[in-house]
């Protein structure tokens, strides 16, 4: 097994190559995610059991948006906790194709690419200092991917969160090998 950064593993085999990706890992900010979320939690939780209060109606209207709002949110925020906790990227090179799955817990689905329909493969990076550039950075969003293909007329994304170092390693690397898998048919 060989390392591209701190983040991104490769294991090289004679049929296949594997590369692991793992989130950011920042102890101080895991805390900071974990207290949020828990007191984000409780608020929640605190709110729904007044619902069920004798209250006029208007008040009931206002807890059922909060609720939705509550919901949608404690949905994405929860999904950045599992990523931050037990989340990695996972891409299989076989014979025949690409493979990737975003896995929590081991759980994801993997998606097969075949080689001769993969198209356009390229680094990507949001202009410095923008609001795209700020969003996809920040620790409790699950998103910010680097390396983008096209396939089938679907464009497919990868690599979240590298810097631009380990983006341009793991590009190399990946191009490098999709053109041997393609000379070797």
């Amino acid at each position: 097994m060989k390392w591209i950064g701190d983040r991104i593993s490769i294991v090289e085999g004679k049929e296949t190559t594997t590369i692991v990706i793992y989130p950011e890992k920042s102890t101080w900010k895991s805390i900071l995610l974990y207290a949020w979320f828990s007191m984000f939690t409780t608020i929640g939780v605190l709110i729904m059991t007044r619902f069920f209060e004798d209250y006029a109606r208007e008040v009931k209207l206002v807890l059922v948006v909060f609720m939705a709002f509550w919901s949608y949110f404690f949905v994405r925020v929860g999904r950045a906790v599992l990523w931050q906790s037990k989340g990695k990227e996972l891409i299989k090179f076989n014979d025949q194709a690409f493979i990737y799955k975003k896995s929590i817990f081991g759980y994801g689905k993997a998606l097969e690419y075949f080689y001769e329909n993969i198209r356009k493969i390229r680094r990507y990076e949001p202009q410095p200092n923008s609001f795209e550039d700020y969003f996809q950075n920040v620790y409790f969003f699950v998103g910010g991917e680097r390396l983008i293909f096209e396939y089938k007329g679907k464009e497919i994304r990868f690599a979240r969160k590298l810097d631009e170092k380990d983006t341009k390693l793991l590009f190399q690397f990946i191009t490098k090998t999709i053109e041997s898998k393609l000379r070797k048919k």
